[in-house]
């Protein structure tokens, strides 16, 4: 059984800067009993009320500055969500600037094995106080033509039994792609299934005060930021388990910087700083590995490593260590 954080979302917490515009309930009883329905309703600046209930199906939502949310009152974890819907996602976000907050997701699965609790093809999302169970990917940002650039907020959410066992994929907890930057904070990660934590392609990475926990996962990196530009990693808790999918390694940086001139970032100063790390792998872990080419040397500051299990080298590659 998945833990839970069970409080009430204030109204002032859902919603004291949403948008200036109409708002729609969704649930029994309500305006809306369908989150479909509700979507093909919605229009710019909307907010979106979701009463608790467990529902079968997601939506794709279209309209810019839509903030959807669990209703005021409502505990988290009693808003549920499964449902895959255009073969991407529960949630299929294409509109601009929107804000998910206090949601569940679970059970996204499609057929190219890429079902993700929130799919996002629009330009700038927050997700704050959601919940992501067991889906092939938590979540998935894609820019498409039109949408590059942007930012991807991620704040006090949880992410548990994320990826998929399907043989040829991989899936992540937090996946963006080619945007701007990419904050992730207060979060916490755990029992991820062969992929990564949290994999950035972003031109700027932010990564503070999270909790990624692999011991019961069974994880390839903590964190990869493949194709370099700046990061920020600090005060975060990493612990790497003995089951990883990649024995050896917890933060990989830069190692697809040539996969081709679209996804290529300009190196970035990189800061990893104070984040207590724990081995559990049998094995030598590097907790750094930083590939970039050209090279970006890294700075590593005031980590404290400990190996419980095999042993730690703090950095191979370019860089230094304090």
């Amino acid at each position: 059984m998945r833990s839970r954080v069970s409080f009430v979302l204030s109204a002032a917490f859902l919603g004291a800067s949403a948008a200036s515009g109409a708002t729609l309930e969704v649930g029994v009883g309500q305006a809306y009993t369908t989150l479909g329905a509700a979507a093909v309703a919605a229009r710019d600046g909307d907010t979106v009320n979701i009463h608790p209930g467990t529902y079968t199906q997601g939506a794709v939502w279209s309209a810019n500055g839509l903030t959807l949310q669990a209703a005021s009152g409502a505990k988290l974890g009693s808003v549920v969500i499964k449902g895959a819907v255009n073969n991407k996602g529960i949630f299929d976000i294409k509109g601009d600037d929107a804000t998910v907050i206090g949601l569940e997701f679970e059970y996204a699965k499609v057929g190219d094995a890429n079902g993700a609790g929130i799919r996002s093809e629009g330009h700038n999302i927050t997700v704050r106080n959601c919940e992501f169970y067991a889906n092939e990917m938590g979540i998935l940002i894609t820019a498409v033509a039109g949408h590059q650039g942007g930012s991807v907020t991620v704040d006090a959410s949880i992410f548990d039994m994320n990826g998929t066992k399907r043989s040829g994929y991989i899936g992540h907890a937090v996946y963006a792609n080619y945007v701007g930057s990419v904050s992730v904070t207060n979060s916490t990660f755990k029992r991820e299934i062969i992929g990564h934590y949290i994999k950035s392609r972003a031109l700027s990475t932010y990564i503070h005060d999270n909790h990624i926990d692999d011991t019961s996962g069974s994880a390839s990196y903590l964190i990869n930021i493949p194709q370099g530009g700046s990061a920020d990693i600090q005060n975060n808790v990493l612990i790497k388990g003995a089951k990883a999918a990649n024995c050896c390694i917890a933060i990989s940086y830069g190692e697809e910087m040539y996969k081709g001139a679209t996804y290529q970032n300009a190196p970035g100063p990189v800061m990893i700083a104070n984040n207590p790390f724990t081995n559990l792998s049998p094995h030598g872990v590097y907790f750094v590995k930083n590939a970039s080419t050209p090279a970006n040397p890294v700075a590593l500051v005031g980590n404290v490593l400990t190996a419980k299990a095999g042993s730690i080298i703090p950095l191979i590659g370019p860089g230094t260590v304090q």
